[in-house]
Order: C-alpha cells, then structure tokens, then sequence
C-alpha cells in the first residue's frame, strides 16, 4: 500500500486525487445539514467581517487563528458549504502530496 507514494510520475498524485474526490463525492451530491461547528464558524466570520471586534463585542471562546480563519472564509465563500468542502478537501490532499515528495526524496520504500 505504501508503495503507492512512492512516484516519479504525476499520474499517481493524479489518482490519488480522483479517489479522494470519489470518497468525498456523495457528500458533495446529497450534502448532510449543517453541523454545529459549520454554522459557528459561519456567523462568527460574518461577525468579525461586519466590523465586530473578538473577545470584546464577540464574545467566544474560539481561538484567534481559527477567527481569523472563518473570517477570511466567510469573505471568500459567504455561505457556501460547497466550496467550503472543496477547501477542505483539498487542505487533506495536500499532506499527502508532501508525503509523497518526502518518501521520494528519502527513498524509504526501496
């Protein structure tokens, strides 16, 4: 199975994206409802992007990275939990590519 990574070609880095895409694909054609860490994420951005300030007019307990994060979500995005999704898939593919990169170069599988 590790053998896998271990590539000089781009096709394999190209396969592991379209079975990435295929396990996450019956989320993207019959989405699940909103989650609860989905919708705090949502309308804290909305705030901070509404000019509120955190920890002083939004009071959470979310930390600032995170705000920061939902944030520049919310003023890319809105409220588009598709691309959000397309975001995080692709935030999990790319440990994998660098993975791979770095079982080539240290050659671990030979």
């Amino acid at each position: 199975m590790l053998r896998f990574f271990r590539f000089n070609d781009p096709y394999r880095l190209l396969v592991a994206l379209v079975l990435l895409v295929a396990l996450g694909l019956p989320l993207f054609l019959n989405p699940m409802p909103v989650t609860l860490q989905e919708l705090k994420a949502i309308v804290l951005g909305e705030l901070l992007n509404s000019g509120k300030i955190m920890y002083l007019q939004v009071v959470d307990d979310t930390p600032w990275i995170a705000s920061w994060v939902a944030s520049t979500a919310d003023f890319l995005f809105g409220r588009s939990l598709l691309a959000r999704h397309m975001i995080a898939l692709f935030i999990i593919f790319f440990p994998g590519i660098l993975l791979c990169f770095h079982i080539d170069s240290q050659q671990s599988l030979q």
